[in-house]
């Protein structure tokens, strides 16, 4: 991850001082000559406006290295991609997996990989290069092949490697791995995938799947090929393959998974079909127990191939990687990082570890010194007890999770548009998941007081409303409560016996005392989309496309507008003391003083250089959730605004 370091207030006020003298010369740069782990990043000052630099400060900004797409895993290794470099982890034990060493940049993204021998082959925009893993704690880049186009697919066995490239099938001996040599080639434009069993190649190209003897690898020659059929909005494409025993798995773009009968491989014949979704484009399969696991642009896609002729989807899961599987584990490979899945039972996932590589952030909240984060991969927990270098801690791989409330020893989390997690936090470096409730509605935010939890939802009929969810037994939650609302339901807050839940036009306000039997006992209708809602004392505070509203709701059964501040596009709210924390969709953050709730005043404002998804504040600091830019973090310096 990379931290970048804002500076002390002290050092910002010298800076101005000594900018006067040099105001012609154009903005100061200034320099931290201080240590830094290999792979982050120390920079001070940025993303600083004129505007702001006196009343609120960048702290600090906790993102990732770069994506994943390939996974392999050998003995007690995994090795993926992480941006440009190869990351060696030791899955010993798959629920905690640790980095052992990572490789230097090799200045491309990896388009595929494959391990043999103690090598690591990667193929991109520059070709094929080779990584000395036999050391897994020190990859060593060596022996490099560049050739025909961009490469697409590797396949390596008995020193010799295969590359699908953009002009075709290009072999090589790689049996001085410093010195890989061509061997052969097979024009066949479009390539895009290989895979080797035998003396025979597949090549995947354009509309078509091409069968190759290899006996002799100076001469490749077509013995055999297979038409994919066209999809739904276009040709056919023949993409990523796998061959077990007589059968091999090919999949289409959007077609699905064919399998073919290659026991003549002069004569394949389909003898198997899966049909995909609608829109759905799968690009690569892996086979195991009978199993077909199909890596799609839209998640993974699991199919009982135990009969050939007759696949049957069983489960999937949200990362949409490739995979690779040992037993009954699979490792799958997304956009932030690595997942580890059990598959003992192929049609109930259940992710038990991971490793990412992108931090992102959907929701945030903040309690004892630690930031929680809603991720793309489930709960990520952050220390921030020195705001200036956040520190990853223990992180619960879970799937999607778009919102998180903290509560004592326990943090909530809305994940895969329907389920509700339970994860106790007591052991910062490793958090366990030890309840889930799974429901029919799509869940939108979670709020958590006492014994229960509180959630917004929809259900496919359009209808929302209110659940409340008992969570005394953590491992076993369960919903107790239910209440339909007209309004489109989505952000909710809890102050004392009453829940507040906005969404669409309005703000409804409701009675829990008996949470068995929530009752709605005010109602405020707004002119515009309420896009965020927070509660503080006597007043609600909701932001829609005309700013800030500030609703009296002393008397929940009257709640009265008392206060507006005019912000074009306002999004996300938090308010912490006398000031309201606006966020902007042009991305800026305004701080706005509430002390007088009839006329809010604009204190200072922030200009965000990310997208922003959420935002809180604790003490003087403001944590951002900035979805794949991850957590940005600021310092409010209250004290300074009476000087301005």
């Amino acid at each position: 991850m990379r931290y970048r370091l804002g500076a002390t207030f002290t050092l910002v006020m010298m800076l101005l001082i000594a900018a006067v003298g040099l105001a012609a010369e154009g903005p100061v740069a200034a320099e931290a000559n201080l240590p830094a782990e290999a792979g982050h990043s120390v920079l001070l000052l940025p993303y600083i406006s004129d505007e702001t630099v006196r009343v609120v400060e960048f702290v600090s900004q906790l993102d990732g290295g770069g994506s994943s797409g390939q996974v392999v895993v050998r003995g007690n290794y995994a090795y993926i991609d992480e941006g440009p470099r190869l990351v060696v982890l030791n899955v010993t034990n798959p629920a905690a997996p640790t980095v052992v060493g990572q490789s230097p940049p090799l200045e491309m993204e990896f388009a595929d990989l494959a391990v043999a021998d103690n090598i690591a082959w990667v193929v991109g925009e520059l070709g094929l290069r080779g990584i000395n893993v036999s050391n897994p704690a020190a990859p060593t880049p060596f022996g490099a092949y560049t050739g025909h186009g961009k490469t697409w697919g590797v396949a390596v066995a008995n020193n010799t490697a295969y590359l699908a490239s953009d002009e075709g099938l290009v072999i090589l001996d790689v049996a001085d791995p410093t010195a890989p040599g061509e061997l052969g080639f097979y024009a066949a434009p479009g390539a895009n995938s290989v895979t080797v069993a035998g003396t025979t190649a597949y090549l995947s190209a354009g509309g078509s799947l091409r069968i190759l003897d290899v006996a002799n690898p100076a001469q490749p020659t077509l013995v055999g090929s297979f038409n994919v059929p066209p999809g739904e909005h276009t040709g056919g494409v023949a993409a990523g393959s796998a061959v077990v025993g007589s059968y091999l798995y090919l999949t289409g773009w959007y077609s699905g998974l064919h399998i073919l009968d290659i026991a003549n491989p002069a004569a394949p014949r389909q003898i198997g079909y899966h049909r995909m979704v609608e829109g759905v484009i799968p690009y690569d399969v892996t086979v195991s127990g009978g199993h077909a696991y199909v890596s799609t642009f839209h998640g993974l896609s699991i199919v009982n191939v135990a009969n050939p002729t007759a696949p049957a989807r069983v489960g999937g899961y949200n990362v949409s990687g490739r995979v690779d599987v040992v037993g009954s584990t699979a490792y799958v490979t997304g956009v932030d990082g690595l997942q580890i899945l059990t598959v003992a039972n192929p049609s109930t996932l259940m992710a038990i570890g991971g490793y990412a590589t992108v931090l992102s952030a959907w929701d945030v909240t903040v309690a004892e010194g630690y930031a929680y984060l809603a991720t793309s991969f489930g709960l990520q927990r952050v220390d921030v007890a020195n705001p200036f270098q956040p520190d990853q801690a223990g992180a619960v791989f879970a799937g999607f999770s778009f919102d998180v409330a903290v509560a004592g020893n326990y943090a909530y989390t809305a994940y895969d548009s329907s389920s509700l997690r339970v994860i106790h936090i007591d052991n910062p470096d490793a958090p366990v998941a030890v309840g889930n409730l799974d429901t029919t509605a799509s869940l939108r935010d979670v709020a958590v007081a006492g014994n229960y939890a509180y959630v917004t939802d929809s259900v496919a009929d359009g209808s929302s409303g209110l659940g409340i969810v008992n969570v005394a037994n953590p491992a076993a939650p369960a919903k107790v409560g239910v209440l339909g609302i007209e309004a489109y339901s989505e952000f909710i807050a809890i102050a004392s016996n009453y829940v507040y839940v906005a969404g669409a036009y309005g703000l409804s306000i409701i009675n829990i005392a008996n949470p068995a039997a929530p009752t709605e006992v005010g109602y405020y209708g707004t002119t515009e989309y309420i896009n965020d809602l927070a509660v503080a004392g006597n007043y609600a505070y909701i932001s829609g496309s005309r700013g800030l509203h500030i609703i009296n709701v002393t008397n929940p059964t009257a709640p009265v507008e008392v206060g507006h501040f005019f912000i074009p596009d306002a999004e996300y709210v938090a308010v912490s003391g006398r000031y309201a924390y606006v966020t902007t969709d042009s991305g800026r953050l305004v701080v706005i003083n509430i002390a007088d709730p009839t006329a809010p005043v604009e204190v200072s404002h922030f200009a965000i250089p990310s997208g922003v998804e959420e935002v809180t504040v604790d003490g003087v600091y403001v944590y951002i959730a900035c979805g794949w830019d991850g957590l940005l973090i600021l310092r409010h310096n209250q004290e300074l605004i009476q000087d301005l």
